[in-house]
């Protein structure tokens, strides 16, 4: 936070009592246009933490207390968050997150700190990153951890954790680039271990593509959706097709926020 002090409205009568802060997530978590956040709070995290945010038609209210333990201006302001929420009636939810899938966000936290955190170094590195990286040697691991950054991905098999993508390494771009469709769609028409190696990685990160690694299929695809395309983390490092964007011939970065109610 830039300043030392921020502004809160008391969801309370009494806000110098005993309260549980409620439920909230770091708000750089979310990374799909069909989140909005619409409120941080006070809570155990920091005052930007996402506590009232809505997904598609859902609404998280974070704040915990029940109607009667809130004062009116705090009922008034749940009851326009579900009638803002309902506005919504044609947007879903659109990432698909079983489990918990770290983000590269969170990792640049742990790497950030003066001193390797143990638990924190565990929870976000798989084995193979820490002796990859040399996490014994931490100004060495910091430096490993800059280069290798955009080649990490979370794996379920690893609790979520990270591991490099040697593959995707290899072929030398960012794969939560739009770069790395377009050139991945245009390598499939080389030929040898590039085009293969293009194959594969679309299948792992765009699994909403063709099944096979037809040249034209791909290139059909990309030109169909590319203005609908984005990448999530949280929802386990891939692309995915905004369909509400897709429906209504706007790009997805331009549908954002307000922009996707259905009604005013």
């Amino acid at each position: 936070m830039k300043d030392d002090t921020i502004e809160v409205l008391p969801l309370v009568e009494n806000a110098k009592g005993e309260h549980h802060p409620g439920w909230c997530v770091y708000s750089d978590a979310f990374d799909s246009p069909e989140v909005e956040v619409l409120c941080g709070g006070v809570n155990h995290k920091t005052a930007s933490a996402a506590a009232v945010w809505r997904q598609g038609c859902l609404l998280h209210f974070g704040f915990d207390l029940a109607p009667d333990e809130m004062n009116e201006r705090a009922r008034l302001f749940l009851v326009n968050c579900i009638s803002y929420a309902s506005r919504f009636t044609e947007d879903r939810p659109i990432i698909h997150a079983p489990e918990r899938a770290l983000l590269r966000v969170g990792a640049d936290r742990v790497v950030a700190k003066a001193e390797p955190d143990k638990f924190y170094m565990e929870w976000y590195f798989t084995p193979a990153v820490r002796k990859q990286g040399r996490a014994d040697d931490w100004p060495a691991f910091k430096s490993w951890y800059k280069e290798n950054r955009d080649y990490l991905r979370s794996e379920r098999k690893e609790r979520g954790s990270l591991l490099p993508d040697e593959d995707a390494k290899a072929f030398g771009i960012p794969t939560n680039k739009s770069e790395f469709l377009r050139t991945g769609v245009a390598a499939l028409r080389e030929s040898g271990e590039r085009a293969h190696l293009a194959a594969k990685l679309l299948h792992r990160y765009a699994p909403d593509g063709p099944q096979g690694a037809e040249a034209d299929a791909w290139q059909r695809w990309w030109e169909t959706n590319e203005k609908y395309l984005f990448f999530s983390e949280a929802g386990w490092y891939r692309w995915y097709i905004d369909p509400l964007a897709k429906k209504r011939g706007v790009p997805t970065a331009e549908l954002r926020g307000e922009k996707r109610a259905s009604r005013q």
